[in-house]
């Protein structure tokens, strides 16, 4: 199977773009760098440095990061002579090391949950999202689809007590919608959210007598059509004392309000729900792409030969994310092109969301909630709630079998089985 052969992601990991802030402190005369062959070098001033990577600054002002297992002895030696601890030195860790998933996410939150930004007649969209200081991507596929652009002129101005019912009107007006992932605002048609912008989550409900038939009609009145029973996507099962949901962003915000409770946090278990990461697609290649993600993740990036042509290249767009969550970035960056990643022993995959999804891995999860006399209920649940139309009674390759006790065997591709250990962690309220 052809992969970009390692050579030249060796070479643009070198000079892969990471865009951080410069320190003030830390400007030093541009010299010649060399990486460790002595084949590549760069002019490049010295910015800052910790104890795996240097950054330094180009001539064209891009910030980069390379390894220092990729630099000559020379630059080696020369990093070392400066002993100065400055901001930007080990002796005080540079803005980004301070970065964390679950500090980034508290921010957005508490940003939606704040006061709106003051509106304005009318702006462009990007011009509102620039003022919230928050990580945003905007649906591009999704404006394309619908003929919009996303540089459209909106009118800001609401009466909304805070950002997030300002965004539900200022959007809402012109048919948009927003939802958040862990670390970034997303920005995409209402269409789009309500039908393929799902999310499952687990509602903390006291339910008396588990009893569960009352609230589940409380919940179809919420967005009635967006329900299976009436052909849309949203479905929920019953798992005592809680309600857990499958259905849009936009749903979810109503049937919190509408049940007065907030559905649980998530507990994020995967380890790049947890890494930061800063990603700039500016030319459209899976090189630029790749450099990134290599650098940063420190993790080998192979991109099948199903999806590396005609590649990112022909895809229309340029993305910028920074300070936002590895799964989040990879969601974003990748869903643009039905595309998604896997793991393997070596780094990362880039296939196509079709390949992945021919791809099945057989694990074994205990699920504590499952009744050991009723198993086929435990299947009903995870089939309804984890990628439906992925299992074999929708025409999908997945399977599911009940393997005694509370144990069961599935046979599933990657992302399901994220979305599935996800779902099991929140319920169990720790990591799997």
């Amino acid at each position: 199977m052809r992969v970009i052969h390692l050579w030249r992601r060796l070479v643009l990991a070198f000079v892969g773009v990471l865009l951080l802030n410069p320190t003030p402190s830390a400007a030093q005369e541009p010299r010649t760098w060399k990486d460790s062959t002595g084949k590549f070098s760069i002019e490049a001033a010295f910015v800052s440095q910790d104890e795996s990577t240097v950054r330094i600054k180009a001539a064209d002002d891009r910030t980069i990061s390379v390894p220092k297992n990729r630099l000559s002895k020379a630059d080696l030696r020369y990093l070392q002579s400066l002993s100065e601890p400055t901001e930007s030195t080990p002796g005080a860790p540079s803005p980004a090391d301070k970065r964390d998933a679950a500090t980034l996410e508290k921010a957005l939150s508490a940003r939606l949950a704040g006061p709106p930004e003051a509106g304005k007649p009318s702006e462009s969209l990007p011009r509102l999202l620039s003022r919230l200081n928050v990580a945003y991507f905007i649906d591009k596929r999704s404006f394309d689809s619908a003929g919009l652009t996303t540089n459209l002129k909106i009118q800001t101005e609401s009466s909304a007590p805070t950002l997030s019912g300002q965004l539900d009107d200022v959007l809402g007006a012109n048919q948009l919608a927003w939802y958040r992932l862990r670390t970034v605002l997303v920005i995409s048609t209402k269409d789009e959210v309500l039908a393929n912008a799902l999310q499952t989550l687990v509602y903390p409900l006291g339910v008396r007598g588990n009893d569960f038939s009352a609230v589940r009609r409380r919940m179809k009145q919420v967005e009635p059509s967006s329900w299976q029973s009436v052909g849309g996507p949203g479905s929920s099962r019953p798992v005592p004392p809680f309600a857990v949901v499958r259905n849009s962003h936009i749903v979810h915000r109503k049937l919190s309000a509408a049940l007065q409770v907030r559905p649980l946090p998530h507990r994020y278990v995967h380890p790049l729900e947890n890494q930061v990461v800063d990603i700039e697609v500016t030319r459209g290649s899976w090189a630029e792409l790749t450099a990134q993600l290599e650098t940063q993740l420190r993790r080998q990036v192979t991109v099948l030969e199903e999806v590396s042509q005609p590649g990112l290249s022909n895809a229309g767009f340029t993305v910028k994310l920074n300070g936002v969550s590895a799964a989040d970035a990879l969601e974003l960056v990748l869903g643009q092109i039905d595309c998604t990643w896997l793991e393997n022993p070596d780094g990362l995959e880039i296939t196509s969301k079709m390949d992945a999804a021919s791809k099945l891995e057989r694990r074994q999860f205990v699920i504590p909630f499952a009744a050991a006399n009723n198993p086929a209920a435990t299947l009903q649940l995870v089939m309804t709630l984890c990628a439906p139309d992925s299992w074999q009674p929708l025409g999908g390759k997945g399977q599911i079998r009940h393997a005694g006790g509370k144990t069961f065997t599935v046979s599933q591709s990657q992302p399901v089985l994220r979305e599935l250990n996800q779902l099991l962690a929140d319920l169990r309220g720790r990591g799997n």
